[in-house]
């Protein structure tokens, strides 16, 4: 037993002499050192205060045990005299003791429990009574030792209070870590035992002043490890932390890459994911992102709302309309919301026992639209890492609602186009017809007189006048020739099939044409026997079928073509197939492809669309969909 405390002793300041002391003080105050340099440093980066506690609480660390080592080795040396320092010194020593452990104390408390109002009631009330020892015992000692002379400070009943009060205020601090381990918060097992060994230090004390240090021999080596052992476990569970919000960090990161990798080209479910990343990363019991529409919000994202949640729309006491009217830059944070007006106007608060929220206001430009929050059912005290996420998130919402408003003006410029394009459509055909009409009508018609002109004017010349015979014939020729060219150009610029027969009818006609100018083979399938199309679908689809046989004939080195018309899914179909080299996918999106952007914009003028399928050396495939409802196509 003797061999152990005397091992105790050597690891706890030994007898006196000047390697003792410096294992006693000094390797504390490495320790202390250690924690100060880390806590410190990672407050200079991330502006964090529970670091910056903690940094504090390290230095006053420091600070005990570097006065004491030159009080003691002072003394030991006679540079100063232990008499004289002895009448002020205790006090001071259980001051400077307690000072260091109810800082470290407030700083891991507040550091793992988010308690804030019972860390900072502890740090007060712990530091006031520390005053009041320190200012009543301090002359008192003075005093005692005048009127006691060579009394040992364990004599003097300062020196309980002192130890009583640091047992009460250190066995809080493991009750508080007790109650919050309980309450699942994360308490990590070395924390206990750093504080354990610190309250066991001063409880032992209690127990020597009470027996009159009649076993000072025991408790003092014990007490000393405790003391100088206790002070490693705090740079390593905050060196531990630090490495886990490190990992967090990372993960967090990876996360948000993650999430912005996937983004899809539509805003709104991009928004949607955004929300529920918010709400994922800070781990909150709910998020929103509610949007301002008209003095009045709808909750576009959501992410884990609760069942039957009712948000409130009005802006009147609204939290998510607060944030946006005040359209700050930053996170706002309000804590104890059952304790806030909101409690009144938002009965979700209560009803859902929400204690912190988190919002950020969304600026599309420099306007607010809407705000992003996130609420919390726990305390919930959001570091500045925290903040960043939120505000990376609400910039890229931002950034969203922006694109969907320039997405919406593009869509509106291109419906202005493809509304003038129709248009212009509507009115060429239109034109075409009147020209059509004034051909066929006015020139066949005196092209038909002046036909029967000639042919009375032959019979009426004289058999003798064969070269006159002869002119009048070729003059006839010509006018025959002028006429079939008169039907033709009539007939392209608006076939009189079209009008009179139906869209099939002028279809199969305008097969046969190609396929006598062409020799391509071209084979027309239809599975309904009468097909009645309004005029301006059956001429869009038309001129479709006409752009597509131009592009056959130019292009495709075809030799047939096979074209069908039927309805499928309440949507008319209408395919054209050709078996030549293909269309290659570089000419489908080419902006010089004028035919096949004017083929697409007739299809979306009836509400359908055009799907474009090419097969290098087997062909090429062209279909239109065009829907029955709201298109005028009657079977």
């Amino acid at each position: 037993m003797n061999e152990i405390l005397e091992i105790l002793a050597q690891f706890g300041g030994g007898r006196g002499d000047p390697a003792n002391l410096a294992v006693r003080f000094l390797l504390p105050a490495v320790f202390w050192s250690v924690l100060a340099f880390i806590s410190i440093r990672q407050w200079k980066r991330l502006k964090e205060n529970k670091d910056l506690y903690i940094g504090i609480a390290a230095l006053a660390g420091i600070s005990r045990e570097l006065i004491l080592f030159v009080a003691e080795y002072g003394s030991w040396r006679g540079y100063i005299s232990f008499e004289a320092i002895y009448h002020f010194f205790p006090p001071f020593e259980h001051a400077a003791t307690m000072l260091s452990g109810v800082l470290v104390g407030f700083a891991f408390m507040l550091y793992f429990l988010d308690w804030i109002k019972f860390s900072r009631l502890f740090v007060t009330s712990g530091l006031i009574t520390i005053a009041i020892l320190y200012l009543t015992t301090a002359p008192l000692w003075v005093s005692f030792m005048h009127a006691n002379p060579g009394a040992s400070f364990g004599s003097f009943w300062g020196d309980m209070a002192f130890r009583v009060t640091a047992s009460i205020l250190m066995g809080t601090v493991l009750v508080c870590f007790y109650l919050g381990n309980k309450a699942r918060k994360h308490i990590p097992l070395p924390l206990f035992a750093g504080f354990s060994f610190l309250f066991l230090d001063e409880f032992l004390m209690i127990f020597n002043l009470l027996s009159n240090e009649v076993h000072i021999e025991i408790y003092a080596p014990i007490r000393h490890n405790l003391h100088i052992w206790a002070i490693p476990f705090f740079p390593a569970v905050y060196w531990a932390e630090l490495n886990a919000r490190l990992r967090r960090s990372e993960e967090r990161l990876s996360k948000m890459n993650r999430s912005f990798l996937s983004f899809s080209s539509d805003s709104t479910d991009n928004i949607n994911r955004l929300t529920a990343l918010c709400g994922e990363l800070l781990e909150g019991t709910y998020a929103t992102y509610n949007r301002l529409e008209d003095d009045f919000l709808h909750a576009q994202g959501k992410w884990h709302v609760p069942v039957n949640f009712q948000n409130v729309k009005r802006p009147e006491g609204n939290i998510a309309f607060d944030v946006i009217t005040q359209k700050r830059d930053d996170v706002v944070v309000i804590h104890n919301l059952s304790q806030t007006n909101y409690a009144v106007s938002d009965p979700a608060i209560k009803r859902y026992n929400l204690h912190t929220f988190m919002g950020h206001a969304i600026k599309c430009g420099d306007v607010c639209v809407g705000s992003l929050c996130t609420v919390f059912q726990r305390i919930f005290s959001p570091g500045n890492e925290d903040k960043k996420i939120m505000g990376i998130i609400a910039s890229a919402i931002g950034i969203e609602e922006e694109r969907k408003l320039a997405e919406a003006r593009v869509k509106d410029s291109q419906q202005r186009l493809r509304n003038l394009s129709s248009h212009l459509q509507s009115s060429r055909e239109e034109e075409r017809a009147n020209i059509a009409r004034e051909i066929h009508d006015e020139l066949g018609q005196v092209l038909t007189a002046l036909k029967l002109d000639m042919y009375w004017l032959e019979k009426k010349l004289p058999v003798d006048q064969k070269k006159l015979i002869e002119k009048v014939r070729a003059m006839s020729k010509h006018a025959d020739a002028t006429i079939h060219a008169v039907q033709r150009i009539s007939s392209e610029l608006r076939p009189a099939l079209l009008d009179d027969l139906g869209l099939i009818a002028a279809i199969e006609w305008q097969s046969k044409d190609f396929q006598s100018r062409t020799a391509i083979e071209c084979r027309v399938s239809f599975n309904h026997g009468n097909i009645k199309v309004p005029e301006n679908s059956s001429i869009a689809l038309f001129r479709i079928y006409q752009e597509t046989l131009t592009n056959v004939a130019r292009h495709s080195k075809a030799t047939h073509v096979r074209v069908s018309m039927l309805n499928m899914d309440d949507n008319i179909v209408f395919q054209i197939r050709d078996n030549g080299i293909g269309i290659e996918e570089s000419h489908l999106s080419s902006p010089r492809s004028f035919g096949l952007m004017g083929i697409r914009e007739r299809a979306l003028a009836l509400g359908g669309d055009v799907e474009i399928i090419g097969i290098k050396t087997k062909g090429t495939t062209l279909t239109v969909s065009i829907p029955l409802n709201g298109t005028g196509i009657e079977l």
